[in-house]
């Protein structure tokens, strides 16, 4: 009897442990498009699914204890985002995010053993290839707003994301397989197909950084097979140039191109909200309300229309005031400067997993950090959750690297 009750929790395990793993993958590039467009309710099944996960597989799944300055600084920045809530321009507004934010704390509070991150970056990977060679299938019938994605806008986040997986395996001391290198190729083909531009350019960025920042002996032979890689795909580069969404037409047109205009007229907008508001801002999320509703004659902004600033910073500032914006600010540069702290932890052969997983949260950590340049990842639940995500795997080879004796 007590060999029949453990396999039915084992068979309970790998269900739920499934479940989590999949929404993980739908909430990690994009939703899904028509059908499972729903990443804020994905979120709560998430957390709800790895506080189920603590109760039945204790051996994977446990509630970390609160320490630590990281953990300081998201309550911090919490009790912040509360308070923000009390002032601000528009309390409806406001309070999604709040609430968000919560859900994200109890989220990296669950720690994962080594073994389940493993399986959830397997997944991503597959995932990844598969909605990749979808695009690339059905792109020359249905055009770029096309796939399992059904928009170019996600489909250029979820496949700059997903080069992420791979790129980061480049340098980490893992030997390169004929499998990631044609995911990769399919991928970044994928990619340039969307005509997103800084989303194209995060995973070249992160290539040469961590060419620099690498102690693999063999990292000049494999950044010249990713050269040649780039090399023998030009060709299909130079065909896609006829395009004039493409991304390299407008990387030419640069400054040029209209949507970087649009842009600058919400940066001087926001720019505009933070000078009568210094100290405190207008309220998290209230950026878009304001524009709507301020009595702000919009001439002057080139009738821009109610939308996200399109560079966290500058609507961070005008909505978090310069408190607000420090205290992202600190819990950003923590964060990535633990990694880096880690990486010297983890360079001998038998850390080599641990390395991999480093290099994979500086890459979603530096995505978030970059792509919020011209983006909008802090306000869209989807991409937060992918920083979040890169936390937790922080946590993760930490507390590994705890259990083995070797403290970060």
């Amino acid at each position: 009897m007590k060999s029949n009750g453990r396999s039915k929790n084992y068979q309970l395990q790998m269900l739920v442990r499934f479940l989590y793993v999949i929404v993980i993958c739908l909430v990690f590039y994009t939703g899904a498009g028509r059908i499972f467009n729903y990443s804020s309710e994905y979120v709560v099944v998430i957390m709800l699914l790895q506080l189920i996960l603590v109760i039945i597989d204790k051996e994977n799944f446990f509630l970390r204890k609160f320490t630590g300055l990281s953990n300081t600084l998201y309550l911090v920045l919490v009790v912040f985002l509360l308070f923000n809530y009390t002032y601000s321009f528009s309390k409806v507004g406001t309070l999604p995010f709040l609430l968000r934010f919560f859900v994200f704390g109890i989220f990296m509070q669950v720690g994962l053993e080594i073994r389940i991150m493993n399986i959830i970056i397997k997944f991503l990977k597959k995932y990844g290839t598969f909605i990749a060679i979808i695009y690339l299938i059905s792109f020359p019938l249905f055009g770029k707003n096309t796939g399992i994605l059904n928009s170019y806008q996600n489909q250029g986040i979820s496949m700059s994301l997903a080069s992420g997986l791979f790129v980061s395996d480049l340098f980490s001391g893992r030997k390169l397989n004929e499998s990631s290198n044609l995911s990769l190729i399919l991928i970044l083909i994928s990619l340039v197909l969307t005509g997103k531009r800084t989303l194209f350019a995060i995973p070249v960025i992160m290539t040469m950084f961590f060419f620099i920042i690498s102690s693999d002996k063999r990292k000049i032979h494999k950044l010249s097979l990713v050269t040649l890689l780039f090399i023998l795909l030009s060709p299909f580069f130079l065909v896609t140039l006829f395009d004039s969404n493409n991304v390299f037409t407008r990387i030419v047109l640069g400054i040029s191109d209209t949507s970087f205009t649009y842009r600058t007229n919400f940066w001087n907008y926001a720019l505009m909200l933070w000078d009568s508001n210094k100290i405190w801002g207008i309220g998290f999320g209230a950026f878009p309300v304001h524009i709507l509703n301020g009595g702000i004659d919009l001439a002057k902004y080139g009738y821009i229309e109610a939308y996200a600033a399109h560079n966290i910073y500058y609507q961070l500032l005008a909505e978090c005031g310069l408190v607000g914006l420090s205290i992202f600010g600190l819990f950003f540069l923590y964060n990535f400067r633990k990694c880096f702290v880690m990486l010297r932890r983890t360079k001998r052969n038998d850390y080599q997993n641990l390395h991999y997983l480093i290099y994979l949260s500086i890459y979603f950590q530096s995505w978030f950090l970059i792509y919020g340049i011209t983006g909008n990842p802090i306000y869209m639940v989807d991409e937060l959750f992918v920083y979040m995500f890169s936390i937790v795997i922080v946590n993760s080879v930490n507390d590994n690297l705890l259990s083995r004796g070797s403290q970060c």
